[in-house]
């Protein structure tokens, strides 16, 4: 028997120990101690056991809650996604929807308007068959693709006769054609380009004459010179007052008045600083009444003046930021 108080073995029926004089216990009360920590053993591993159980039901329930909520929120996202992408398909739509129903509604009016073209320019009007043509828009489609095409054999023709002014010695006429043509289609590369070397051509005509001019002049006996000069100023005097007279009427070229591009010339604007003398002016994109409006500009601003286009009634200006007529600075348009 093993004494509790020290562990020494004695042998079996002492009832003290021979180590330590502590008394033994009894073997029933030694077995029944022993059962009860046997029995509290069993006892822990059946909760033990039970919680594991528990644990692991829950952790079951868990699972299947994290799944389902998964496929819930996937399906709510799919169903938010479909809906905002049908309906940016639909905004996409129907603007396109609109304008070929448009485009539909209006095949009639386009096939008449292309019609109408080609009559206008048999009879030669070809400024007014480009109006037509231009206003024909590019939504059209296959409309507006013949119309472009149109324009274009408009530009050829008119190109092929500018040509044979030209070679026909007639530069005025054939200035006067290309510019008119500018007038109505500016983006023209071709025509511009013959325009621009016609204005060369008639500004290098012009000081040659001036210096034939000059060297007449000096040929003169000096009474000749003295009589001239006088005249010159009187004829300055009246041109004077014609042109002030030409500005507050703004009847130039009318009742064999000269031309506005006559009572001035290039030298007057080019590479000058300009004083604006109306109260408000639009900014063009292009040198011609028909391009787009870029700005405005307002009296007694003033711009340096990089280039100098002649359309036949005006000068247009360009001051960098696009093109003013002349006529905001000569004062047409001051009152």
């Amino acid at each position: 028997m093993i004494c509790k108080n020290c562990g020494h073995e004695n042998e079996d029926g002492k009832k003290i120990c021979e180590n330590c004089g502590q008394e033994l216990e009894k073997s029933d009360q030694r077995d029944r101690r022993r059962q009860r920590r046997s029995q509290k053993a069993d006892d822990e591993k059946i909760v033990i056991r039970k919680r594991e159980n528990r644990k692991e039901k829950d952790m079951d329930l868990i699972t299947v809650g994290m799944i389902f909520g998964g496929i819930l929120i996937f399906a709510v996202a799919a169903i938010i996604f479909s809906y905002f992408a049908n309906l940016g398909s639909k905004k996409e739509e129907t603007p396109q929807k609109q304008v070929e129903e448009q485009v539909k509604d209006n095949e009639a009016l386009y096939k008449q308007a292309l019609e109408k073209a080609d009559e206008t320019i048999k009879d030669g009007d070809y400024l007014s068959a480009l109006k037509i043509l231009n206003a024909i828009p590019e939504a059209s489609g296959d409309f507006y693709k013949k119309a472009q095409k149109q324009v274009k054999d408009i530009e050829k023709d008119v190109e092929a006769k500018i040509n044979e002014l030209i070679e026909a010695n007639d530069e005025a006429k054939a200035k006067e054609l290309a510019d008119e043509y500018l007038k109505a289609n500016a983006d023209a590369k071709n025509i511009k380009e013959i325009s621009s070397k016609l204005k060369d051509t008639e500004e290098n005509k012009d000081t040659e004459d001036q210096k034939e001019e000059e060297t007449s002049e000096k040929k003169e006996e000096t009474p000749k010179e003295e009589e001239k000069e006088t005249e010159e100023e009187s004829n300055k005097s009246s041109k004077n007052y014609d042109k002030e007279y030409l500005r507050r009427t703004n009847s130039y070229g009318q009742n064999g008045n000269p031309a506005y591009t006559e009572v001035y010339s290039e030298s007057d604007f080019l590479n000058k600083t300009i004083k604006i003398d109306a109260n408000m002016g639009e900014i063009r994109t292009e040198p011609s009444l028909n391009s787009g409006v870029a700005g405005y500009v307002n009296r007694n601003e003033t711009y340096k003046v990089g280039e100098v286009y002649n359309d036949g009634g005006r000068y247009w200006l360009n001051i960098g930021k696009g093109w003013i007529s002349s006529k905001l600075v000569t004062g047409e348009f001051r009152d």
